[in-house]
């Protein structure tokens, strides 16, 4: 089984970025957090890592200092798959 840290690191290497090491990463819960097949924790929280690394390489352009990055599975799996507040506007267009 794959573990979020794993699929992130998979991310960071098809965008051609070094691993972050473990210790910049705090990946809480345990997988499978839905009764599926499908590792839909694994995968959410791993993008939304990725997302949250890219957040801190920009901090640590600006300020100089590096930022962890904290991921719940459990919230992570119960978003909604876009991380764009639509307040009520339905969902954004595909890219």
């Amino acid at each position: 089984m794959t573990t979020p840290y794993q699929a992130l690191t998979h991310l960071l290497h098809l965008a051609q970025r070094e691993p972050v090491p473990e210790d910049d990463i705090v990946l809480t819960g345990e997988a499978p957090v839905l009764p599926t097949n499908f590792l839909l924790g694994t995968a959410r929280a791993a993008v939304i890592a990725a997302g949250g690394v890219a957040a801190a390489d920009l901090w640590y352009l600006r300020a100089g200092r590096r930022q962890q990055v904290a991921v719940d599975l459990r919230r992570a799996a119960a978003t909604n798959g876009w991380l764009i507040p639509t307040a009520g506007r339905g969902r954004p267009a595909p890219v």
